[in-house]
C-alpha cells in the first residue's frame, strides 16, 4: 500500500515538473520571439505602441457611424433617445476633450486670476473645445463646446500644476455657449438654440470621495429616481482630456444632468412650456430656516464672487 502511494505520489511530482518546464519552455519561445522582432525591426515595437488617442482615431475611421451632430440635427437626430442613450448603464461612454493649447493655459489661468482676486478658484469661465462622443460604436463629432472647472473650496483647482501631471477635477460642459459670437449672428444664434442628448449642459464628477466601486452617489440618485423624486439623470462616462492631439488625462467619470430650465421642463412640468418660473438651489450652510436677507439669495455672479 505505501508502495503504491509512492509510486503515485512519484508520478504526479513527474508530471507537475513536466508542466512547469513546459509552460517555461513557451515562455521563452514567446520572448525570443520578440526579441528576434525587436532587434530585426527598423523601429522598437515596445516603444511604439499605439497611444490611446490612435486607438481612438482608428475606431473613428473604420466606422460609418461617425457624424457631426449639427449634421446628424438636420438627418433627424432623436433628442429625446439619445437622452435617455446617453444616461444608459448598458453603454459604454466615452468623451474625447479637445483642447488647443491656448485654451488649455487659459482655463488654467482663469482659475489662477480669480484666486489672486478673491482667493478662491471658482472661475465659472467657459473654454472651447472640440468633444469626440463615443457610445460603443456610434461617434458623434460636437464643435465648439464649452468647458469650465466646477466644485466647491475643497474640490476646484486648476488641474495642470505644471509638472507634467493633469489632475482630474469637476468640469462643467455647456453646449449652447456663444463664447465672443455677437449677437444676432448666423454663429451666435445656431450655437444659443443648441441642445445636445436633449440638454444644454452635462456635469462631469471625478471620484474625489475615494469611493472603491464609484457607485455610491449614482445608486443614490436611482434609488431616489425610483422613490418618484425629481432628481438629475445620472451614469458614467470615460473622460479623456486631449491638448494639441496629446492625452493628458484618461478617467472614469460620474456624469449628471444639470438642474436648469431644460431639467424644469423634463422633471417638473408635465407639458414643457418656453416659461419656466424659478428653481431656487439651496448650497451649503443652508437651512430651512426662513431667509430675510437679500444678501442670502438671488443670481449667482461669479465675476463679482457673489454666491448668495
Amino acid at each position: 500500500m505505501l508502495y503504491c502511494c509512492l509510486i503515485k505520489e512519484i508520478i504526479f511530482l513527474n508530471n507537475t515538473v513536466y508542466v512547469v518546464l513546459k509552460r517555461v519552455g513557451i515562455l521563452t519561445l514567446l520572448l525570443g520571439t520578440l526579441a528576434v522582432l525587436e532587434m530585426t525591426s527598423e523601429e522598437s515595437l515596445l516603444n511604439n505602441l499605439p497611444t490611446h488617442d490612435e486607438i481612438v482615431q482608428s475606431i473613428i475611421d473604420r466606422n460609418e457611424q461617425t457624424a457631426v451632430i449639427d449634421q446628424a440635427f438636420e438627418d433627424g437626430y432623436d433628442q429625446e433617445a439619445e437622452y435617455e442613450r446617453l444616461f444608459s448603464y448598458d453603454i459604454r461612454h466615452t468623451f474625447v476633450i479637445e483642447f488647443t493649447q491656448a485654451e488649455w493655459d487659459g482655463l488654467n489661468q482663469d482659475m489662477y486670476d480669480q484666486y489672486d482676486q478673491f482667493g478662491n478658484y471658482k472661475s465659472n469661465n467657459y473654454r472651447r473645445v472640440d468633444v469626440t462622443y463615443i457610445a460603443d460604436d456610434e461617434i458623434y463629432e460636437i464643435k465648439e463646446v464649452g468647458i469650465r472647472s466646477k466644485g466647491n473650496d475643497f474640490s476646484r483647482f486648476p488641474p495642470d500644476s505644471g509638472n507634467g501631471y493633469v489632475s482630474p477635477i469637476h468640469y462643467m460642459m455647456k453646449f449652447n455657449e456663444t463664447f465672443e459670437y455677437e449677437e444676432g449672428t448666423e454663429e451666435y444664434d445656431d450655437l444659443k438654440k443648441r441642445d445636445v442628448f436633449n440638454i444644454e449642459q452635462l456635469l462631469f464628477k471625478w471620484n474625489n470621495t475615494n469611493d472603491p466601486g464609484y457607485t455610491n452617489e449614482i445608486f443614490s440618485y436611482e434609488m431616489f429616481r425610483k422613490m418618484g423624486v425629481a432628481i438629475p439623470s445620472a451614469s458614467y462616462a470615460e473622460m479623456q482630456i486631449v491638448v494639441d492631439g496629446k492625452v493628458e488625462m484618461v478617467e472614469l467619470y460620474n456624469i449628471f444632468e444639470q438642474y436648469d430650465e431644460e431639467f424644469i421642463r423634463k422633471h417638473l412640468q408635465e407639458t414643457p412650456t418656453k416659461a419656466v418660473g424659478d428653481l431656487y438651489k439651496g448650497l451649503w450652510s443652508a437651512t430651512l430656516d426662513p431667509i430675510y436677507s437679500s444678501s442670502d439669495y438671488g443670481i449667482r455672479n461669479w465675476e463679482t464672487n457673489f454666491r448668495p
